[in-house]
């Protein structure tokens, strides 16, 4: 049997024949959890391209939602990942099976199968793997957790380190009853602090899954804290120092999960740069919470970011949210972050894109549901123009994403879409996953 060469030569593939045609897809590929599923029956996989004819190109602008078992993707297409999907099967006490390992390997896999795929990654709880309940593989370094470390590079913080035990030294972590005592000046998360108390004697035998937690939860919590000391050597260096070893850490567990090539030519991380109240009280942003009230943290903040989007831009595409484009400030906001990433007359490392995710007016109430930034491109696109930008290396990606209607509309609404998306030139970005995409025209 003749297969066809296989599309990313450089990234090691494990290949399992099934032969049972009963055998589940979503089931064989959750219970694998690696590689490749190649079927007897010759199904496309990611590994092996898709048999079905290659899209006409008026389909090129699509963005679809990736499937949870992305074994089988239309190549010239992007999608949109989403970590709760990827992560795999959780067992009845919560847990989930897979390692984070494994669940890298699935990412691997959906970014060698399709044209690029925007990844969210931008905090401790907003990453690929969950920190506690799987054991995480090249858990992210937030951005507020630098920021911390330039605080005490400023002076504005006394240094106080997180806490450095062995994993199964239960004494040293039962004992740091408080948040406080446990990751010093480090961001608080009263979850992790919750997952890593144990102890693990006790735990593992009258509930195993207890103690898996606060091991998975002490690994995390220990990888980070490496990085928080490598920020606090440099701190006499002054803050920009820090936030450049920081950038460097933070992008260095991208390479790692998704490795270096994907990262370059298919992996688009996503990092929410104006986080709202409640998405700053689950670790996104460049500032935490107990941080906020500290004079002129928003200056230390800002540069942070941007020393952090800058160093990942080195790497290739990424992604910025969210900027509704109805408001003068918002899109005032957009163009000076714009300007700081990609200067029309200064040499910027590398040759990747800022994808930059724009809305209208969105309802409050309801997490990106609202008004797309349709209206507003054509204004929007005018003061790019007359900025000093490398607008040639800015997307602009319509947001909320199009629901079509179910039915025999269905079709005419996608080129609707379509043909609204071309005027504009942005991508459109569908609620939509592989196969019922397919439905409608194949």
């Amino acid at each position: 049997m003749n297969l066809p060469p296989m599309r990313a030569p450089s990234i090691p593939v494990k290949m399992h024949v099934m032969t049972d045609e009963r055998i589940d897809r979503r089931t064989a590929f959750g219970r694998l959890g690696v590689g490749t599923v190649l079927f007897a029956s010759s199904r496309p996989t990611a590994a092996t391209p898709s048999l079905v004819a290659p899209l006409p190109d008026r389909f090129r602008r699509v963005v679809l939602r990736l499937d949870p078992d992305p074994v089988d993707l239309e190549s010239s297409l992007r999608y949109e990942g989403n970590n709760l999907d990827l992560r795999g099967p959780r067992g009845a006490e919560g847990l989930h099976v897979d390692s984070g390992e494994l669940v890298a390997r699935r990412w691997r896999l959906a970014a060698a199968g399709c044209a690029g795929l925007f990844v969210l990654r931008d905090s401790l709880w907003s990453q690929q793997d969950h920190p506690t309940r799987q054991h995480a593989f090249a858990p992210y370094l937030p951005p507020a957790w630098i920021t911390a470390a330039c605080l005490v590079a400023r002076g504005d913080l006394v240094w106080r380190p997180m806490l450095d035990a062995p994993i199964d030294d239960d004494a040293a972590w039962t004992e740091r009853t408080t948040p406080e005592s446990l990751f010093g000046i480090a961001p608080i998360s009263e979850s992790l602090h919750s997952s890593i108390l144990g102890p693990l004697d006790e735990t593992q035998a009258a509930d195993p899954a207890r103690g898996m937690m606060a091991t998975n939860a002490r690994r995390t919590f220990r990888e980070l804290g490496v990085a928080m000391r490598r920020m606090h050597a440099a701190a006499a260096d002054g803050p920009d120092a820090v936030a450049s070893i920081g950038a460097e850490i933070a992008c260095r567990t991208d390479r790692r999960y998704f490795t270096p090539d994907l990262r370059r030519r298919r992996v688009i991380p996503i990092t929410v740069t104006n986080p709202t109240s409640m998405e700053i009280d689950e670790g996104k942003g460049p500032v935490a919470r107990e941080h906020l009230s500290i004079p002129r943290v928003g200056e230390v903040g800002t540069m942070v970011m941007r020393s952090l989007l800058r160093r990942r831009l080195a790497d290739g595409d990424i992604a910025v949210e969210r900027y509704d484009l109805s408001k003068a400030a918002s899109r005032a906001a957009a163009i000076d972050l714009l300007r700081d990433l990609l200067p029309k007359r200064k040499s910027v490392p590398g040759d990747g894109r800022v994808w930059l995710w724009v809305n209208g007016p969105l309802d409050p109430r309801r997490k990106l549901h609202g008004i797309d930034a349709g209206e507003w491109i054509p204004t929007f696109r005018r003061e790019l123009d007359r900025s000093d930008i490398d607008h040639h290396r800015v997307r602009l990606f319509n947001k909320p994403s199009l629901d079509l209607p179910t039915g025999p509309g269905r079709a005419a609404a996608l080129d609707v879409g379509l043909a609204r998306a071309a005027r504009l030139d942005v991508p459109l970005s569908l609620n939509l996953r592989t196969t019922a995409f397919r439905r409608i025209f194949r």
